[in-house]
């Protein structure tokens, strides 16, 4: 990158710095008209390069090339403005331990829960629920660093408040208690035989009142009165 255009975008960054607290932008970022996540993750490119080569080049490793390094010098002028710049790990990681350190900083106290803090977008109460969950998957120094704002990795975070329904909030009327009926009585021998009775003259075809199914009257012609 020309000098010319390396000090346009160092001026930025340092006002970004300014402004937000970091120099850890996301690869979308523009600020003042500038693409200045571009910016820096070119940078960081180059950084992560040369700390690479340099290794090689340490371990007796010869011929490796220069070519997209970010200078030493540059590197300094990045670390004036955030030391922070270029971590090892996932830059989003690091943009929210960041904020989460300005917040502990400022007075405030570690979220008890997710969405209890956001700080420019970031959901520092699930960023911490997310870390204890994942403690064994992170580095040393990223653990120490959550360590040294207060973060303990046993310390369960509290989920969002469950909300209710209507029926558990009592906004919908209560229901009627239901009230058992009452059992009939079990019935007589007179009236038990009356029953099996009907029952028979039904499985036969005929009606409870005695005629035929189908016939108007009763086949056995009636008594007459006796005077």
């Amino acid at each position: 990158m020309h000098a010319s255009a390396w000090e346009a975008g160092l001026d930025v960054a340092r006002a970004y710095a300014a402004v937000h607290g970091h120099c850890l932008p996301a690869a979308s970022t523009v600020f003042d008209g500038y693409a200045l996540g571009v910016f820096m993750k070119n940078a960081r490119q180059g950084a992560k390069r040369a700390r690479e080569n340099a290794v090689r080049r340490a371990n007796g490793e010869t011929g490796v090339s220069y070519a997209g390094e970010l200078s030493e010098a540059r590197r300094e002028a990045l670390d004036e403005i955030d030391p922070g710049w270029c971590p090892e790990w996932d830059i989003v990681w690091q943009r929210n331990l960041r904020l989460l350190m300005a917040h502990v900083k400022a007075g405030g106290t570690l979220p008890a829960r997710p969405g209890e803090v956001v700080v420019q977008g970031e959901d520092l109460g699930a960023w911490i629920a997310a870390q204890r969950a994942g403690w064994g998957e992170l580095r040393r120094a990223q653990q120490w660093l959550l360590e040294s704002i207060g973060v303990d990795p046993d310390e369960a975070v509290a989920l969002r408040p469950v909300v209710r329904s209507k029926a558990d909030r009592g906004d919908q009327p209560r229901r009627r208690p239901t009230v058992p009926r009452p059992r009939r009585p079990s019935p007589g021998p007179a009236q038990a035989c009356r029953v099996r009775q009907r029952r028979r003259g039904c499985g036969r075809g005929g009606r409870p009142d005695g005629r035929e199914a189908g016939g108007h009257g009763s086949t056995t012609p009636a008594a007459e009165p006796q005077s």
